[in-house]
């Protein structure tokens, strides 16, 4: 029987990323994937480098958003999407494995019922950056998602996927998985790829929020997904300064759109207070870090007390600011 190649639509959101933007593409072309069958849609927030000049060099589509947001960016390039599937990356999410649209692929074809793949494994090098490898260590780009167990990838010392309650078969390469709303970690960010005519099931427009058209398809009774254990290289931040900016910028595009957004992490006030003296007790990250060290000694294990103590602190500074900057005078 011949194999059926499924259109690939990849939808690349930029601004000003010229240092990273030829790895990223050449990756996507590299792919051992038809090429005829992937059209790449870089959506520019009106770079003020070199990345369109370079990203022309690979075959793509430009469009402008001009919105400085990504969730719009990502939602006009999902209006020139015309491939049957949607791979979202951020200019730096690389794909690692030169197989891993080809594994999508047949994933879908297997099993009609999953809605879309994600990687769960991110590549982990000692050549980043601390805070990158801090991030591809535990498996997350906030310790708030360790914290709350909605992680949605591998730390760098499991081979196994930690919420085995919503495992319903394990392959070598993949698992699939079940999630209900409560139990649906952060999916559809980092090597995110989906049926494009779910996309259409759920909102995406003016904004495309990840988080909450996965809770929406879900919702709808869209559970199955695909788990890839094939890599993805993230390369997060260059400092740990960069860390705490992304994280505040994220955190302040949140409660700007908040009244856009669906998902919900579905805990308890006293869960979540609980979930918070963990993080700011010092001694249980330090634990974390420790457990972590023996498996893979890289001092990046280290910064998880640091950040699980200053990133509530900093979360509030900014839900405070926000709430001060909202107050109506009269």
């Amino acid at each position: 029987m011949k194999k059926k190649y499924l259109t690939v639509s990849v939808i690349v959101n930029v601004y000003n990323e010229e240092k990273i933007i030829t790895e990223c593409l050449q990756r996507v072309r590299d792919q051992d994937y038809p090429q005829d069958k992937i059209d790449i849609i870089l959506v520019d927030d009106n770079s003020t480098d070199n990345t369109v000049a370079i990203a022309k060099r690979f075959r793509i589509k430009v469009v402008k958003s001009g919105y400085k947001n990504i969730e719009r960016a990502k939602s006009i390039g999902i209006e020139h999407a015309r491939g049957e599937l949607i791979l979202f990356l951020d200019a730096d999410v690389l794909l690692y494995s030169p197989k891993w649209i080809s594994q999508a692929n047949t994933l879908f074809q297997k099993y009609p019922a999953i809605t879309a793949v994600q990687s769960i494994r991110w590549h982990y090098s000692k050549a980043d950056s601390l805070a990158t490898r801090y991030c591809n260590l535990f498996g997350i780009n906030d310790p708030f998602i360790y914290f709350l167990k909605k992680r949605g990838a591998l730390m760098a010392t499991e081979e196994d996927w930690p919420y085995k309650k919503t495992i319903v078969e394990k392959q070598h390469n993949y698992f699939i998985a079940s999630f209900t709303v409560g139990t649906l970690p952060t999916m559809g960010a980092q090597g995110y790829i989906i049926r494009r005519k779910r996309v259409f099931e759920a909102s995406w427009k003016p904004y495309f929020f990840h988080l909450d058209t996965t809770y929406e398809l879900v919702e709808k009774g869209y559970t199955m997904f695909a788990l890839s254990k094939l890599a993805i290289r993230h390369v997060y931040v260059s400092s740990i300064y960069e860390f705490y900016a992304k994280l505040y910028r994220n955190i302040t595009l949140f409660l700007t759109l908040h009244a856009h957004r669906k998902y919900t992490y579905k805990v308890s006030k006293i869960q979540f207070l609980f979930t918070l003296l963990l993080m700011m007790s010092i001694v249980y990250p330090l634990w974390q870090s420790c457990k972590g060290y023996i498996k893979i000694h890289d001092k990046a294990w280290f910064l998880h007390p640091l950040f699980s103590f200053t990133v509530p602190v900093l979360y509030t500074f900014i839900v405070l600011k926000y709430k001060i900057s909202t107050v109506k005078l009269y």
